[in-house]
């Protein structure tokens, strides 16, 4: 039997509520994982998006997302092909990080969830 591997140390529970609508009627023909997996765990999840540059409040949205936490092991099964090798792999997971980046250097996202996005407000 399969080790399970226990929460990463290093990310911390947010308790970030829901942002997306995640009823089956507003999801239909998305690919979505309904339940927490054994491995990789959605604490696994987030620590390895978190370590990538996402910022946790919404790496935390696979808790509440079915389509949330069926990309977050897409992207974690990519970083995995990555470590072992894979040039694929390695391209998007490059390709997510300088997203991420270019992100929060043009400010459309940030650790806090109020923060980034500012030019986009209508108020």
């Amino acid at each position: 039997m399969a080790r399970v591997i226990k929460d990463p140390p290093g990310v911390r529970l947010m308790g970030a509520p829901p942002i997306f609508d995640s009823r089956p009627h507003r999801n239909r023909g998305m690919p979505g994982i309904a339940r927490e997996l054994d491995h990789p765990n959605d604490r696994l999840l987030i620590a390895t998006l978190v370590a990538h540059g996402q910022p946790q409040w919404s790496a935390e949205q696979v808790r509440h997302h079915p389509p949330a936490r069926w990309a977050a092991v897409a992207f974690w099964i990519a970083v995995q092909d990555a470590a072992a090798g894979g040039k694929a792999a390695r391209e998007k997971v490059d390709y997510c990080v300088w997203s991420w980046r270019e992100m929060r250097r043009q400010e459309m996202i940030a650790d806090v969830p109020d923060h980034g996005g500012q030019h986009l407000r209508q108020d």
